[in-house]
């Protein structure tokens, strides 16, 4: 199986110019009003970290969607997912866009926990924003997906556990990755030093009974992350009946599925929407992008 590979500049580049290109400046973005650099951590936190409050124009309790920005666990911004809350608030859902520790500085768990904190506070302003505090999600990207992963199927953020999780091209085992240098420098420590650390990072490795509903979207041609790490996590998910999606993105990359991937982005949506009304579990499924259709 092929370890996560280290980014390419130019690669890097490319999606951070990306996100870059969607971010609006000043404090109100097209069709939503927006609170900028919140910071959402307590005061007495290691480092001080900040997010972006997108609020849409709608009434009633609203479902609330966390952002985790990609980038390897040591680069990135919150600015890289301003496309993907632009697109999530016009479809009715408060966003909260954050920043998070990133590494070698701040190894596992610092970026984790700073998750949890983002729902924690995310919960204790739901009256102010009109969220409902059943339905707050956790979506992420590369890094990000792991994040999501991790904070939602673990106990890190404590029982009272996320409404589901959306990780697109996440890196679900650490210990199959162990090899990265990357990921030697999220958990602080090489092989096999910290081997139970590697281990304790790692999603798959969390999955149980009682984990919130799952949707992942991978590119089946991704270099970087190997599309194995969603289907592993799938089938984990599966194992213990939690309801969970795949969608698999066929001929699209690592970096083409996030700056691309708007039909698995749509997806979803659909999964957020089905699973916030479900009343027992979903039957698992595995969509594939076609080039101009979808099968199943």
């Amino acid at each position: 199986m092929r370890a996560i590979l280290g980014m390419s500049v130019g690669s890097v580049l490319l999606l951070v110019l990306a996100g870059c290109a969607a971010r609006a400046g000043g404090e109100i973005m097209p069709h939503a009003e927006t609170a900028a650099d919140l910071r959402y951590t307590p005061d007495d936190w290691p480092t001080a970290q900040h997010a972006d409050l997108y609020l849409p124009e709608t009434g009633g309790l609203r479902a609330a969607i966390i952002l985790i920005h990609g980038g390897g666990w040591v680069r990135g911004e919150r600015a890289d997912m301003d496309g993907v809350a632009r697109e999530a608030v016009a479809r009715g859902y408060v966003v909260f866009n954050i920043d998070y520790r990133l590494a070698p500085q701040h190894p596992y768990p610092a970026a984790v926990e700073d998750v949890c904190a983002a729902v924690a506070w995310v919960r204790e302003q739901a009256t102010r924003f009109r969220v409902d505090p059943a339905r707050v999600a956790l979506w992420g990207y590369s890094a990000g997906g792991h994040l999501a992963a991790q904070a939602g199927v673990s106990d890190a953020c404590g029982p009272d556990k996320v409404a589901a999780v959306i990780a697109g091209g996440m890196p679900s085992d650490l210990v199959l990755a162990r090899d990265s240098e990357l990921v030697r420098q999220f958990i602080g420590a090489p092989w096999p030093v910290a081997a139970a650390r590697y281990a304790a990072a790692s999603p798959l490795r969390g999955v149980d009974a009682g984990d919130p509903p799952v949707f992942l979207y991978h590119g089946t041609w991704d270099w970087i992350v190997d599309v194995d790490h969603a289907r592993r996590m799938k089938a984990a998910l599966d194992a213990v009946g939690v309801p969970a999606e795949l969608y698999l993105l066929r001929g699209y990359g690592h970096f083409a599925t996030f700056l691309f991937g708007g039909d698995a982005r749509d997806a979803a949506y659909a999964f957020l929407r089905a699973q916030a009304a479900a009343p027992a579990p979903q039957p698992a499924a595995t969509r594939i992008n076609w080039p101009h259709s979808q099968a199943p």
